[in-house]
């Protein structure tokens, strides 16, 4: 989530940065997701006001495959064993939920 102020300037100025994910549900990367009310969970208040912030964004999505928690490197690439997925996702028929490893691959857009 992106509860903090601080957090919230940070991903303005300098992008998302995958490093800072500690959970990896689905595998190591940024989380998304395309559901407003699934995004509402990981808010938290700023500071001690009754507001919530989220942010909207841009993600490249790409090719994707089904996230696990503890991927091996090797499970990252196609079957051409070259070519990486841009994303991991909770289902692949219906994703809700999207890890993208590419910190360039998602930008935000409006909070």
């Amino acid at each position: 989530g992106t509860g903090s102020e601080d957090v919230m300037t940070t991903i303005e100025n300098e992008g998302f940065r995958k490093e800072f994910n500690r959970t990896a549900m689905y595998g190591k990367g940024t989380y998304f997701s395309n559901s407003a009310l699934i995004s509402s969970k990981y808010c938290k208040k700023i500071g001690n006001t009754q507001y919530y912030a989220m942010l909207a964004c841009k993600t490249y999505i790409g090719v994707s495959t089904v996230g696990r928690q503890y991927m091996r490197k090797d499970e990252l690439y196609m079957n051409d064993k070259v070519t990486q997925y841009d994303s991991l996702v909770n289902d692949v028929m219906r994703p809700s939920i999207f890890v993208i490893n590419r910190d360039y691959h998602a930008i935000p857009c409006f909070i």
